[in-house]
């Protein structure tokens, strides 16, 4: 089209993370897209499973009161990037 808006906003249908990522590292562009929730983490809240995140020390508590840390940062598989995690018992 010529230009390079600002802005863009769409519904979840237009949810897709990696392009989120690519326009938003390339270009000024801020995206307000919210990311369809997969069924298996819908059937996992309607199931009582739960992870909290923790922002201070940058962990997930779930609701078997386990604590995820971040292990390694930025695992590339395929098209994905992960963020590796272990897990060991709330203190």
């Amino acid at each position: 089209m010529g230009f390079t808006p600002k802005e863009i906003e769409a519904d979840k249908g237009y949810g897709n993370i990696n392009q989120i990522k690519e326009i938003q590292e390339t270009s000024d562009t801020v995206c307000y897209v919210p990311l369809q929730e997969q069924p298996s983490k819908k059937q996992d809240k309607e199931n009582g499973i739960e992870f909290i995140y923790n922002t201070y020390n940058e962990t997930f508590t779930c609701s078997n009161n386990k604590i995820l840390q971040i292990h390694s940062r930025d695992h590339k598989q395929e098209d994905q990037t992960y963020n590796a995690m272990i897990v060991s018992d709330v203190q």
